[in-house]
């Protein structure tokens, strides 16, 4: 893939972007970073003096920042208004808060082991078992995972670490009980 560098200085006027809207329709510009994409809007928007301007020609210089970061409609809508609000494009964080993993790998590990040595026993029956591990034999690895709740297990059955180590794949079978039958 190459990469070339291209400035958009020359276009100065609200009838250059309605003409490069025009010609360039199977063109596709890519920021190196969202910073740079927004640092971008923030000047085009100041270069072209956008709150000053016609709806008609507003709509021109957000189709030409949808066409140029490859951004949606609405999303071009929303950093715009954040540069009418706070006078400034800035990119917001998306810390969001996540809750600390409780089972580590090696907890997962541990699943595992046991899954396959008692053919993917009912969330219950593991528990009891992982229970037995840590208070009956000792065994001092076993302590964070005994504290799992059945549910949570078939919730770690499902990871991606315990689908390509596990050796039994099927489900627990159920049991067919006869309901009505005279």
């Amino acid at each position: 893939m190459m990469t070339i560098n291209i400035t958009d200085s020359h276009i100065i006027s609200i009838t250059q972007i309605k003409e490069f809207l025009k010609v360039n329709s199977s063109i596709k510009f890519k920021a190196v970073s969202k910073k740079e994409k927004y640092q971008w809007i923030d000047n085009v928007l100041t270069r072209f003096k956008y709150f000053s301007l016609r709806k008609k020609d507003k709509g021109l210089v957000r189709n030409y920042i949808v066409k140029m970061t490859g951004l949606s409609k609405s999303q071009a809508d929303r950093i715009i208004l954040r540069k009418k609000k706070f006078g400034k494009v800035f990119l917001i964080s998306t810390n969001r808060y996540r809750f600390p993993k409780k089972y580590t790998p090696t907890d997962i590990t541990l699943l595992i082991k046991t899954d396959n040595a008692h053919n993917r026993l009912s969330g219950p029956a593991v528990k009891r078992i992982l229970k037995r591990e840590y208070e009956v034999f000792g065994r001092k690895e076993y302590q964070n995972i005994t504290q799992i709740s059945p549910a949570h297990i078939y919730n770690l059955r499902s990871t991606r670490q315990y689908i390509s180590h596990s050796q039994t794949i099927k489900k627990t079978n159920p049991t067919k009980v006869p309901i009505g039958e005279r």
